[in-house]
């Protein structure tokens, strides 16, 4: 159903994707279409599952000349169910409503345990020599410089629609896969 014209209940509207025909989509509405005041059914399952895989490497090398190196990498991969924090009209936004696991994959970025791939870090602190001069000393000696470098992998990438293909009233849905 996109955004063309359409008929629900014997009723014509301009477009069946947005919010002006919600209430007419809602499936109590279906089942009963002469009691309008049916809107909103929201029901909540704790049903859902979640995994999280991770390798952390880390390596540390101490030079004789004040210098050190820390090198770290890891590798980590969040798969769970959708989930959403603050659900709206209908809780948990799914194109296909009823089957959790069809929306199985990567965990959302703002959940605590995100799904960021790669991550690596590399830090090397370098640390001025003591010089024998006495002005030399009190300006330049004992003073440590630290750059650390940060590489990590961008988040995920989804397609959201500005319709509500799911007719659910529930905005940013994936859209529905052709084969």
């Amino acid at each position: 159903m996109g955004t063309g014209a359409c008929t629900i209940n014997g009723v014509t509207f301009p477009s069946c994707g947005t919010t002006v025909t919600e209430n007419q989509r809602r499936p109590l509405n279906f089942q009963t279409p002469s009691s309008p005041a049916i809107g909103i059914a929201s029901q909540g399952a704790p049903s859902g599952t979640g995994s999280y895989n991770s390798l952390y490497l880390s390596a540390q090398k101490r030079l004789s000349s004040g210098t050190s190196v820390l090198a770290n990498y890891t590798y980590s991969h969040c798969i769970s169910d959708e989930w959403n924090g603050q659900p709206g009209n209908n809780g948990v936004s799914s194109v296909t409503p009823n089957n959790r696991r069809n929306d199985r994959s990567n965990c959302a970025p703002n959940l605590i345990s995100s799904d960021q791939r790669h991550l690596f870090n590399l830090s090397v602190v370098a640390q001025t020599p003591k010089f024998s001069n006495r002005e030399l000393r009190l300006l330049a000696s004992d003073w440590q410089v630290s750059p650390i470098l940060k590489l990590r992998s961008a988040q995920y990438f989804t397609v959201v629609l500005g319709t509500d293909v799911a007719l659910n009233g529930e905005g940013n849905q994936p859209p529905n896969l052709v084969p």
